[in-house]
């Protein structure tokens, strides 16, 4: 199965870098109590519940970031430290989506940094990957998990209707959001809730959308959070950067600058992640700083085989005599698109490759 050579690849790369960098890696139960997520929003998704056990609902894990929590505050974990996973997620899609239910995922979990430093490592290895395997297609898409709270937050406005105008704003319900906007038109900063929902695009329009408008003081630094780390993408290179200053958090832990990464063709994002110092608080009573970001292999692994057989590209094997085998691997370590063949004989390393569509080194004629 080409996919799950192209996931293995991934992952492996994935791995090997993340040891290099001083990650740990973590493995979390397949299966977990109901009650670790049923506070959490699941969009678009329904988790796999089974039998109760000692009166406890079970559930095949939708999520890899609560478990990881979880172990994290029952093991008493030294911190800060770094850590990943790989492992597969189990969600109920809505039929015909063309989704699958199990998505293999890998993900890093940075605990305990307080710094700034800790998005810049996610992204930097971001950066290094979409190098390594997307040709530089990554388009990152960040925004700021709290920017849209702290700003209705300045509002005049009782609870419910906050909460309202909160909701019509995330689901990009606009007729509705003016609508309830319109009672602080006489605010120096209406303009701004006006505009807060087109607030998207490259660092430079939003930059300049935001240069007539008066910001309300609470968001200001949010807002050049969101620009920096913006720029320090940018400076990376290698990853196209757009901002998003109304998109809510994925879940209500996250409480820092958020951020998706993008493929073209693809339906939805194959990379999430941002900062979330609240991870840990319903384990303990500190809480904890902490980033990460979670990758799907599964769909990424898809894309990057359909563009492979888009373009054409189709393995080479490599045929050679046993005294050659040093020779062989200096060449296929030293591609992506070389193999070895395993055949006995040149008649059966050319069967092979008829039969893959593919190409055939034979080293025995250098000889």
């Amino acid at each position: 199965d080409s996919r799950l050579s192209v996931e293995n690849k991934v992952s492996f790369w994935m791995i090997r870098r993340l040891h290099e960098r001083g990650f740990s890696q973590i493995k979390t139960p397949l299966l977990e109590y109901f009650e670790l997520f049923e506070n959490y929003r699941m969009p678009d998704q329904k988790m796999y519940r089974l039998g109760a056990r000692d009166s406890r609902e079970l559930v095949i894990r939708p999520d890899m970031t609560l478990p990881v929590a979880r172990f994290l505050s029952t093991q008493n974990v030294r911190l800060p430290a770094k850590f990943f996973y790989i492992g597969d997620l189990y969600r109920k899609n809505r039929d015909l989506s063309g989704l699958c239910d199990q998505v293999c995922q890998i993900g890093v979990e940075l605990v305990g940094y307080a710094s700034k430093k800790a998005e810049l490592e996610c992204l930097e290895l971001l950066s290094e990957f979409n190098a390594a395997f997307l040709d530089g297609r990554l388009t990152l898409e960040v925004g700021h998990a709290r920017l849209a709270d702290v700003a209705l937050g300045t509002l005049d406005a009782d609870g419910k209707l906050r909460c309202e105008i909160r909701k019509a704003l995330f689901d990009k319900e606009l007729p509705l959001y003016f609508r309830l906007i319109e009672p602080f038109r006489g605010r120096k900063t209406y303009p701004f809730f006006r505009a807060l929902p087109r607030l998207f695009g490259s660092a430079g329009e939003v930059r300049a959308s935001l240069s007539v408008l008066e910001i309300p003081s609470a968001v200001r630094d949010i807002i050049s959070e969101i620009f920096e780390i913006a720029d320090s993408c940018a400076s990376l290179g290698g990853s196209e950067v757009s901002l998003d200053l109304s998109a809510p958090g994925p879940q209500p832990y996250y409480t820092g600058v958020v951020f998706k990464g993008y493929l073209p063709g693809a339906s939805r994002n194959v990379i999430s992640g941002g900062r979330y110092d609240r991870m840990l608080e319903s384990f303990q009573e500190e809480p904890e700083p902490a980033v990460g970001m979670g990758i799907e292999l599964s769909l990424l692994s898809e894309l990057l085989v359909g563009r492979a057989g888009r373009s054409g590209e189709q393995p080479t094997l490599v045929y050679f005599e046993e005294e050659q085998l040093r020779q062989a691997m200096d060449l296929v370590r030293n591609s992506d698109s070389l193999q070895l063949s395993l055949a006995d004989t040149l008649e059966e390393a050319e069967a092979e490759a008829g039969r893959l569509g593919a190409g055939l080194i034979d080293l025995t004629k250098e000889g």
